[in-house]
């Protein structure tokens, strides 16, 4: 007891204290990894005198989707389900479950697919890639390049991008591929993922009693002559099927069932796990970031390719947010290039916007004749700086300066 006492104190000490979350109307902000995009108004900083886009380079996480398996299984609500039998629910509860029950059937036979607000979402982005940089895909061959993790969820979303541009300007010459090689390019594992997520269950596991205390719930839910055996399962469960609700279309219902302070709790844990397991964290990140190497040198090669005039006039990559966090670290964009540690990363770290549904990583090069190419980053789709190189002007930098930094990270 009194270990597990100094240890609340220390992780609550790690924690620093949190500015209100504002999830939006329906709390889809509270999803985290799982919220839908939200669309930017779209703004660009004019390029120096001169300069015109000539090349984008393009990583895109997934649409939204049905959770994986594994998820649905770890989260089905067995023990509201025992309660039931046994006329332990609340009202509350009762009608909390006929709603989790309505998200677990919706998900038969769709393990981790691509809703249709997923593919939507891609529709929508390309036709604003378009429309933001028509030049880009006017020129030359029109010649544009797909490629996708293996899991249908991110070929799909790649059709139904490259159907969006196809739309646009039907003299595009559009190529596509997917397949294992593709799948290690894009989603390269890191080191000794297993490891990683045994520190991260283990730190949440010790967290969550320190700091959400589930007996407010209890009681809302059960009634009193009914125990639930474990009653953080009880909350991990509702957060999770909650979270997926508008992903998949349904109308968002069964986050309410928290109080706000207890749904951002809630919220801040799976945060700052999803932040480890992927983010450029102070314990793991070191680990991490490397795996983008490969990922890194593709982006450098086909950009010089498409500077020497023999490339395409843009290259799509569309992966996982595996894939595209810790490239953004590894590229050092802003927000993503200073370790932080796990907890407590929620003070400056949302995985609602830095990662969530259809997120997506945009390299525009501009050149002007005779003048060094130039550069710029959009992470979902917002002009982003490289906090560690001087820009020429604005979000602008030299291309060469750029290649230079990644290549002395190695």
């Amino acid at each position: 007891m009194r270990r597990t006492l100094l240890l609340c104190t220390l992780l609550l000490g790690l924690s620093c204290p949190l500015p209100a979350q504002d999830f939006g109307p329906r709390n889809e902000g509270a999803a985290g990894v799982m919220a839908p995009y939200v669309f930017p108004e779209l703004r660009d900083t004019p390029p120096p005198s001169g300069y015109k886009p000539f090349y984008i380079s393009h990583y895109g996480r997934h649409g939204s989707r049905y959770h994986i398996a594994s998820v649905l299984k770890s989260n089905l609500p067995a023990e509201m389900e025992r309660a039931r039998e046994k006329g332990g629910l609340t009202a509350q509860g009762e009608k909390l479950l006929d709603e989790m029950l309505e998200v677990v059937r919706a998900h038969d036979g769709k393990d981790g697919d691509l809703s249709q607000l997923g593919a939507l979402q891609h529709r929508l982005l390309a036709e604003r890639m378009y429309k933001r940089y028509p030049a880009v895909f006017r020129r030359g061959g029109r010649e544009v390049s797909c490629r996708s993790s293996l899991l249908p969820r991110c070929i799909i979303s790649m059709s139904s991008f490259g159907t969006s541009l196809q739309q646009q300007d039907k003299r595009l010459n559009i190529s596509y591929s997917t397949g294992q090689k593709d799948f290690q390019l894009l989603c390269h594992p890191y080191e000794d993922v297993k490891s990683n997520r045994r520190f991260l269950d283990s730190l949440d596991a010790a967290r969550r009693p320190c700091e959400f205390d589930p007996a407010p719930l209890v009681k809302r839910l059960f009634k009193p002559r009914y125990e639930p055996a474990d009653p953080q399962a009880v909350a991990k469960s509702i957060y999770h099927l909650g979270s997926i609700e508008a992903g998949i279309g349904m109308k968002p219902v069964i986050l309410d069932a928290f109080t706000p302070e207890e749904l951002r709790t809630q919220w801040r844990l799976y945060n700052e796990w999803i932040f480890g397991d992927m983010g450029n964290s102070s314990e793991l990140g070191a680990r991490i970031l490397p795996a983008e190497n490969d990922l890194l040198d593709d982006f450098i090669l086909l950009a010089d390719k498409a500077v020497s005039g023999e490339g395409h006039a843009a290259d799509l990559r569309f992966g996982h947010d595996s894939g595209l966090l810790p490239l953004a670290g590894r590229m050092g964009l802003e927000g993503f290039c200073t370790p932080i540690p796990v907890a407590g990363a929620s003070a400056e770290w949302l995985s609602q916007e830095r990662i969530p549904t259809a997120a997506n990583l945009q390299m525009v090069l501009y050149r002007k004749k005779g003048a060094p190419v130039l550069v710029k980053f959009l992470y979902n789709e917002i002009e982003t700086l490289i906090p560690a190189l001087e820009p020429v002007k604005g979000p602008y930098y030299r291309w060469e300066d750029v290649k230079q930094y990644w290549r002395s990270n190695d």
